[in-house]
């Protein structure tokens, strides 16, 4: 599955709260390694959000798995840890869990 968006199923103060939760968490580490820094903040955006995101990702060898195989996301994740908002990575249709994107293909289809 690509790495395109879908539509925000937060609302842009739940987005807020979730952002300042991976930036307290994420914020004090310093970046021995690039990657295991971005596999670190993905595991985080993925604990911080509030059931969306598919906890599959919470582990480990899939996030690194998940990174490996999309380039982009990491340079996704280093846009959004700049920017200290992670609302992009969170409507990520390959990240929600099943349930959600398919509610969300069913209110896209005709």
């Amino acid at each position: 599955m690509s790495l395109s968006s879908v539509p925000s199923t937060l609302d842009n103060a739940t987005h807020v709260v979730l952002d300042e939760k991976v930036n307290q968490h994420a914020g004090p580490y310093v970046v021995d390694s690039p990657l295991s820094y971005y596999i670190s903040l993905l595991q985080t955006i993925m604990q911080s959000s509030n059931g969306t995101l598919d906890p599959t990702y919470n582990s480990f060898c899939a996030v690194h798995a998940l990174l490996a195989t999309q380039p982009a996301l990491v340079a996704m994740l280093d846009a959004t840890r700049k920017s200290e908002s992670y609302r992009d990575i969170r409507n990520l249709g390959r990240l929600l869990t099943k349930s959600l994107l398919t509610s969300l293909q069913r209110m896209a289809s005709p």
